[in-house]
């Protein structure tokens, strides 16, 4: 998981990748409620993983 589909919901579009025409963050045409509630319930599911990862680092942390 990156830093970037953890605040945009979404990976970057590498210059080679626009040209190449792999865009990973586009779903075609959608409506924007449809997108915005999509984008949101991932990027909850996203947050969420990375709480749990949080207290996992700070628990082994704490350990030392």
């Amino acid at each position: 998981m990156t830093p970037n589909k953890m605040v945009f919901g979404c990976e970057i579009i590498l210059p080679m990748q626009a040209v190449a025409r792999r865009l990973k963050c586009s779903d075609g045409e959608v409506e924007f409620e449809e997108h915005f509630t999509t984008l949101q319930t991932k990027l909850h599911q996203i947050h969420e993983v990375a709480r749990k990862n949080l207290k996992v680092a700070v628990s082994h942390q704490k350990k030392y």
